[in-house]
């Protein structure tokens, strides 16, 4: 939708949809019933398939509450890009990516938005 105003996104220990961290927060009877429960999904599964711009992944390793794997599900299925990178974060967890992740975290981030913002003109 706003492809044409994006320079580049990132990403940092996010989802796949509300509906796969059901599975992963509630006990396992719970999914049976999400249909009925759910009134959102934010299925950013679908969602970025429709991104255009480039992106940067930060995932944390430890993350306690979105699974890594949720992460890399997002990475792999974000194939209309013409630039994505991930970038694992050992011994993060969910809020202290950027702490743990130092100057490296910060290099990578401040390349990210060099390099896809470099050209960019009023959009």
């Amino acid at each position: 939708m706003y492809n044409d105003k994006l320079a580049g996104v990132v990403l940092e220990n996010t989802f796949t949809s509300i509906g796969d961290m059901v599975e992963v927060v509630f006990p396992k009877f719970i999914s049976t019933f999400k249909s009925l429960i759910l009134r959102i999904d934010w299925n950013s599964r679908a969602a970025i398939k429709n991104v255009h711009a480039p992106l940067l992944f930060f995932s944390s390793d430890e993350d306690e509450l979105v699974p890594q794997k949720l992460m890399r599900e997002l990475y792999q299925v974000a194939d209309g890009v013409k630039e994505k990178e991930f970038v694992q974060i050992k011994g993060g967890h969910h809020n202290d990516a950027f702490m743990k992740g130092g100057k490296a975290y910060f290099r990578k981030f401040s390349d990210f938005i060099d390099r896809n913002t470099l050209n960019v003109q009023d959009m």
